[in-house]
């Protein structure tokens, strides 16, 4: 992590810490606890943003600390290496976090591989989607996947085992599909040495999801207590990582309060260190899709006409006069990092424990 990027990213007035962008509507999965699937703008493939649009948006903002990748699948986007390397190269990256559910390891290899080598002094994350093992992860995600999911693991360990700047594994989605399956999909996350091992949280607001169970509090807390005692044995002597996996273990504990207490722990940074841009231009302060504030594409590209208008400050103190709480594992980092207070417990979690 450095540290000085960072702090341009929270203090430049045309910088941002944190932007996830959906590259793609386009999923060969068919996950019934996705929160993207079926959102209010989904549209066809045929009008997602095109590189020249990407080069625009992206030359209007100055500095993106985390860039994070996402979709639907992101490597079913044929330019996704070009749309990577453009952001970079205008926006003066400084991390890239990239989500997919594993489909084609030689694809995955192959364009990680390229960006690896052409970016070289950017840290990569790489994170793959399993959910349990075998058939019931085939089951979850409504395809057969799961053998191809560990094969991605394994020649993405191949390139991660050359370059230094690229740390894979997994991340599981925990739901009722999966609760009962935990204990052998940590395990098997662990024997493959995962350089990266986190868990989501089930959120159903999306309206193809009404009326599925919510996620088992002690389920989750397993999860973290496992994740914890993991990367405590690393014993890590790195201060980038020490801080990182510091920040993912105070956000998982927040997340655990939240779900636990049903209310916010702490102000919520969305909308302000945190955009969300979909594959069709739409700005958002986060994945509450209702939350729009308008179309880069209606704004002759213009990042920074949508997020210092007077729509978007109506949505920033809407966020924290609502006091909404959620379990955004994207945001809740730069919740943590905004917040003064949490720089103690920071600091004895990434050195005493």
């Amino acid at each position: 992590m450095n540290y000085f990027y960072l702090l341009r990213s929270l203090t430049s007035s045309s910088g941002l810490p944190a932007l996830l962008f959906l590259v793609t509507d386009k999923c060969n999965a068919k996950c019934p606890i996705c929160y993207y699937r079926g959102s209010p703008e989904a549209m066809s493939t045929a009008d997602e943003l095109t590189i020249k649009e990407i080069e625009k948006i992206s030359r209007g903002i100055e500095r993106v600390f985390k860039l994070i990748i996402s979709g639907g699948e992101p490597f079913l986007r044929e330019d996704l290496e070009d749309l990577i390397i453009t952001f970079c190269h205008n926006c003066h990256v400084s991390q890239i976090d990239v989500t997919t559910n594993g489909f084609d390891p030689e694809r995955i290899y192959s364009t990680t591989e390229k960006l690896i080598n052409k970016l070289s002094s950017i840290p990569f994350n790489i994170t793959v989607s399993l959910d349990a093992l075998g058939a019931k992860h085939d089951q979850i995600r409504g395809i057969k996947i799961f053998d191809q999911a560990v094969e991605t693991l394994k020649s993405l360990g191949k390139v991660s085992a050359r370059n230094k700047n690229l740390k894979t594994g997994v991340n599981i989605t925990l739901s009722h599909l999966n609760q009962e399956n935990l204990v052998d999909t940590l395990a098997f996350a662990k024997e493959i040495k995962s350089d990266l091992m986190d868990v989501s949280v089930f959120r159903n607001n999306n309206i193809n999801q009404i009326g599925i169970p919510a996620t088992s509090p002690q389920d989750y807390k397993y999860c973290c207590d496992f994740i914890n005692s993991y990367f405590s044995e690393s014993n890590s002597h790195d201060l980038s990582r020490k801080m990182s996996l510091a920040i993912n273990r105070m956000r998982r504990d927040i997340i655990y309060q939240e779900i636990t207490e049903k209310r916010m722990i702490l102000p919520c940074y969305a909308g302000t260190h945190f955009a969300l841009l979909d594959p069709f231009g739409n700005l958002y302060p986060c994945d509450k899709f209702s939350f729009k504030l308008g179309n880069l594409r209606e704004n002759n590209y213009e990042f920074f006409r949508l997020w210092r208008s007077e729509k978007a400050d109506y949505m920033r103190k809407d966020i924290r006069n609502k006091r909404c709480f959620c379990t955004f594992e994207c945001v809740i980092p730069w919740n943590i990092i905004a917040n003064p207070r949490c720089y103690f417990t920071l600091l004895k979690t990434a050195f005493l424990n």
